[in-house]
């Protein structure tokens, strides 16, 4: 099964894959808050989903069991989500330039990120880090990948009880369109490793920033990639499991940070791809 946002409709959605014939049943519930931009979104232990509303400031949660939904208020711009436990979620604050803690039924925490206007986005977890908290989220006005590794946190605890609004699910049953496709392969110079470049960390608090090695610059109605520069977007980040962190910048190489060494790894894409 798989959970997922929709960012258009403003409801979250569930698919179950059913029999061999891969018949998919849907389940949708629409959210209370009108044209609430649905952006990140995870599963409890427990089976309840946790899900970010961009557009209306506020952290919401399912309870797919009794089609129960109930909403706080939080900063600006909650997008990236990553699920603490039953109670507690981690999200990021695009506008609000910093991530959150919340204790859906207390309080919580905030911690500014330390570039401004960086626009934190997606939350990913880490296998291993130095903190008792380990998440990598993108700056992605900043060009910039952060690694966020408290070694303690402090909530505040006050009972904060919302009231639930029922949804009633809408359920049905789609069927798949296959067809086949013939991969591309680029294989580069396989008699060359990857260009491999030095990015010491900047470590403030909680934070460690990588500064992306290459940047995305327009000249005239063309963006050509350069090193350095004042302009740059990471767009999407992802963590492995040997704790080394990928990441895309548009049509610049996509890039493999091995933050134990502090070095970077580029691999180059074919012409016009934009990852």
């Amino acid at each position: 099964m798989q959970w997922f946002h929709s960012n258009f409709g403003g409801c979250v959605a569930l698919i179950a894959t059913v029999g061999m014939a891969q018949t998919a049943e849907v389940t949708t519930w629409q959210l209370p808050s009108p044209n609430s931009l649905p952006r990140g979104i995870g599963v409890t232990p427990n089976g309840k989903v946790f899900f970010a509303e961009f557009n209306v400031d506020k952290i919401g949660l399912l309870d797919p069991i009794t089609n129960e939904i109930r909403e706080r208020d939080v900063g600006d711009g909650p997008s990236g989500l990553v699920v603490a436990d039953n109670e507690s979620v981690y999200y990021t604050l695009a506008l609000g330039n910093a991530l959150e803690l919340l204790v859906f039924i207390g309080g919580g925490h905030t911690w500014p990120v330390p570039t401004p206007g960086c626009w934190p986005g997606k939350l990913v977890e880490a296998p291993s880090g130095p903190g008792q908290v380990n998440l990598w989220f993108n700056e992605r006005l900043a060009g910039k990948v952060t690694r966020f590794a408290p070694t303690q946190i402090t909530v505040t605890l006050p009972l904060i009880i919302t009231p639930p609004v029922i949804v009633s699910p809408n359920i049905w049953q789609i069927e798949p369109i296959t067809f086949p496709v013939s991969p591309s392969a680029y294989p580069g110079n396989p008699m060359l490793p990857p260009p491999i470049a030095y990015v010491p960390g900047v470590t403030t608090g909680p934070f460690t920033e990588w500064t992306a090695l290459y940047r995305e610059v327009t000249v005239g109605e063309f963006q050509v990639k350069k090193e350095g520069g004042s302009t740059a977007y990471v767009e999407r980040v992802a963590v492995a499991p040997n704790g080394r962190v990928w990441f895309t910048q548009g049509m610049t190489p996509l890039s493999e940070l091995d933050p134990d060494t502090d070095t970077l790894l580029a691999y180059g894409f074919p012409l016009g791809q934009m990852p």
